[in-house]
């Protein structure tokens, strides 16, 4: 396939030194589509062509580098300039880097060019994939809102035809009360989940931004390499837990793209992997599993299943941040079979209980908020129990532990003219 030519953009007065600066790029490797403009009005003409990169005299007769730099930071902020001058000394180079310039090479070291080319094209990609990021972040932010949105509109409906319906005008007002407490608190959790899902997707984002950066610019020793890498991958991970969950929740509330497929699935495999998975990353924590052996495989999303005990044993040991016991069993009973998550960490107050498998719910103690997390898994961990036709529950006591608990039907349900019989 035919390498994409470099479509170049010069600002030079000089022909003989633009020829010199083409060529340079041509002796290393660089296949060059090129133009040159000595003026304001041809270097804003320049830039409508939208080219890959700009080399800039500093000094051209009445219009110059830094009056370039200006343009090109309003117009195209993410083309990359490269000053490319006689002389330049380094308050000028600062200069230039403050305006916008991506690196500067003097005419006498034009061998330098092609790896400052390189390394500008580095650059720009670590921009463009910030400016990615943070449009991502925008966008999800507006979805919520405008799901918020909607849930308001929905209940402030509601509350309009309850005024309309309610004959007796004491308990409508009593009514209009509560409607009215409950969109004040639905606009207090709108307003902390926006912050909170703001706050988790950009602390993984900062550092990832940050370590790929200090690799791109600096030379390091494979060791730091290595261990900036690692940070990379776990904040990545990190970063895709947080997108998946605000993916699904969305798909859920739309009921698109959120299917349960389901199979024979080996249940004990996915507790063991699952269990295996989370022992290797903690060293406070002990685990029991009791699990009988020989369970029968029992038709479920394996998948969805294993993100429902992912999101338990997390919380089992996030939540127990000193260390301590957790056990994991399974009971089985006559037509379905009973998984069980506890350990003895921090406990739920009691009355977050009623609330804590609700979207978006987090649990106001202070102790608890600290540690994090933006209230999605235990909804989504509800959809998916309840879309195998199980239920899931929670016992806890604050400062003793917690018990999580979800069951799965043994057999396919029963259907009688393509509805479920219970």
């Amino acid at each position: 396939m035919k390498k994409k030519p470099l479509n170049l953009l010069i600002l030079e007065d000089n022909p003989d030194d633009a020829e010199l600066v083409v060529k340079q790029l041509e002796r290393e490797g660089f296949t060059v589509e090129w133009r040159r403009v000595e003026t304001e009005n041809a270097f804003r003409e320049g830039l409508k062509k939208n080219p890959d990169l700009i080399l800039a005299d500093y000094i051209v007769p009445s219009f110059g580098g830094i009056d370039a730099l200006k343009i090109k930071e309003k117009v195209a902020p993410d083309i990359p300039l490269i000053m490319v001058s006689g002389k330049i000394g380094e308050e000028i180079a600062v200069e230039c880097v403050k305006f916008g310039a991506t690196d500067y090479v003097l005419k006498d070291k034009l061998f330098r060019l092609g790896t400052v080319v390189k390394r500008a094209f580095e650059e720009v990609e670590v921009y463009r994939a910030r400016k990615k990021a943070k449009e991502k972040l925008k966008e999800y932010q507006e979805h919520l809102e405008e799901l918020v949105k909607e849930r308001t509109s929905e209940l402030k409906n509601t509350l309009r035809k309850l005024e309309k319906e309610v004959g007796e005008r004491k308990k409508a007002e009593s009514l209009i009360r509560e409607q009215n407490e409950r969109l004040k608190e639905l606009d207090r959790m709108k307003s902390e989940f926006l912050s909170t899902a703001a706050h988790e997707l950009r602390t993984p984002l900062t550092s990832i931004v940050g370590f790929s950066e200090i690799l791109l610019k600096r030379k390091l020793d494979e060791e730091r390499s290595n261990r900036f890498l690692r940070i990379i991958n776990e904040e990545s991970v990190s970063l895709a837990g947080l997108i998946n969950d605000l993916l699904d929740v969305s798909r859920i509330e739309s009921g698109k793209g959120f299917k349960i497929k389901k199979a024979p699935t080996d249940l004990r495999g996915i507790i063991l992997e699952n269990v295996d998975l989370f022992k290797s990353q903690t060293d406070k924590h002990t685990f029991k599993v009791d699990v009988p052996d020989g369970l029968a495989k029992i038709e479920l999303d394996k998948d969805k299943i294993d993100q429902v005990m992912e999101n338990l044993l997390s919380n089992a040991v996030k939540f127990s941040p000193q260390g301590g016991r957790i056990t994991v069993s399974v009971e089985e009973a006559r037509d379905e079979l009973k998984i069980t998550v506890a350990d003895t960490g921090m406990g739920i107050p009691e009355k977050d209980l009623p609330h804590i498998f609700e979207k978006f719910y987090r649990v106001e103690a202070a102790s608890i908020q600290a540690i994090g997390g933006t209230g999605l898994g235990l909804g989504i961990a509800r959809y998916i129990v309840e879309s195998h036709g199980g239920k899931i529950s929670v016992e806890s006591e604050q400062g003793k532990g917690s018990t999580f608990s979800f069951t799965l039907p043994t057999k396919p349900a029963k259907t009688r003219g393509g509805r479920r019989i219970s």
